[in-house]
């Protein structure tokens, strides 16, 4: 009931007025306090006015990322090494 009552108050402020949503799917993320994000994977800036627009950008955003290809590139990054030379 909760939830009903949490979904259908969202519906109402989307409604009223365009929503900004950063959304962002990887295997680090990380938002700053003024809602700076940054991530490893995929980040989508999106402004809706319906809840049915969320969902929609949601699910393209999981459509899009590709959980094979990065976790490749990130057990590529094992191959790699430099001394503490390099690192200076």
């Amino acid at each position: 009931m909760g939830n009903d009552f949490y979904v259908q108050s969202l519906e109402l402020v989307i409604q009223l007025s365009e929503q900004h949503f950063i959304l962002f799917i990887g295997f680090q993320n990380k938002v700053s306090t003024n809602i700076c994000a940054w991530s490893d994977g995929l980040i989508s800036d999106v402004r809706v006015r319906k809840l049915s627009d969320l969902n929609v950008n949601i699910k393209m955003l999981l459509e899009r990322y590709n959980h094979g290809f990065h976790l490749h590139h990130l057990d590529k990054l094992t191959q790699y090494s430099i001394t503490e030379h390099q690192f200076v």
